[in-house]
């Protein structure tokens, strides 16, 4: 879920002030030792550089295309959870028998809860304190587990179990409620799937080499001598 639309430049700077450091760093000083003439006898030929700039640019281009994957299978999981969550309170309003007494006290539980439980998800997601009303409802109702979010979905089966036995539901509708809050389930287990994967230590090592060998031999193949023989052919 996007949080915000802009892209902080103060923060992606912060995010890559090492890399920046190193890179600025390195091309000065190889500045200074050849405009002394310590460097002159170093040359690389241009076409060596320009191999590693398109492996540079291959990779990059991969890492970058895998990432907007992941962005728009995670936009897809969460429309999913969104209409799953208007299914479920649709489904709880339009099958709860009215009759019963218990019907305005059951359907306003699936209600709140399945609010809680969008909020709790997401708290969890991005590893953040859970808000005052997670808190509150997590200690009204003495729940103890690492997974909160699981927990309401087991909640909401345990009411859906009541509604049973009070024959509010019939078995064909338990079935239908049931499966939209397994639908639930498995649009969490996605969103942690990809909370918790990330991308294979092998492939950032390999591009970070790559990227660091072309900045290193960059600055000697756009040497004067090789320039000059260029501009002479």
């Amino acid at each position: 879920m996007l949080l915000n639309k802009r892209i902080s430049i103060v923060n992606f700077i912060k995010t890559i002030k090492f890399d920046i450091v190193f890179i600025v760093s390195y091309a000065v000083a190889v500045g200074i030792l050849d405009q002394y003439g310590f460097l002159s006898k170093i040359s690389i030929p241009i076409g060596v550089t320009a191999v590693f700039g398109t492996a540079v640019a291959l990779l990059l281009g991969f890492r970058t295309n895998q990432a907007y994957e992941r962005w728009w299978e995670a936009r897809i999981i969460w429309g999913a959870i969104v209409n799953d969550s208007r299914t479920l309170v649709r489904q709880c309003v339009s099958f709860f028998k009215r009759s019963n007494g218990q019907y305005d006290i059951l359907v306003n539980e699936m209600t709140n809860r399945q609010i809680i439980w969008c909020y709790a998800l997401g708290e969890s997601l991005r590893k953040l304190p859970f808000s005052p009303k997670v808190k509150e409802y997590q200690k009204s109702y003495k729940l103890e587990s690492f997974n909160i979010p699981n927990a309401l979905l087991s909640e909401h089966s345990e009411t859906l179990l009541k509604a049973k036995e009070n024959g509010m539901v019939n078995d064909f509708q338990q079935v239908q409620i049931d499966s939209t809050i397994a639908r639930l389930c498995d649009s969490m287990g996605k969103c942690e799937r990809i909370k918790n994967t990330v991308f294979p230590k092998a492939h950032s090592l390999l591009i970070h080499l790559i990227i660091y060998v072309f900045a290193t031999m960059l600055p000697f193949g756009l040497s004067d001598q090789y320039l000059a023989v260029e501009i002479s052919l």
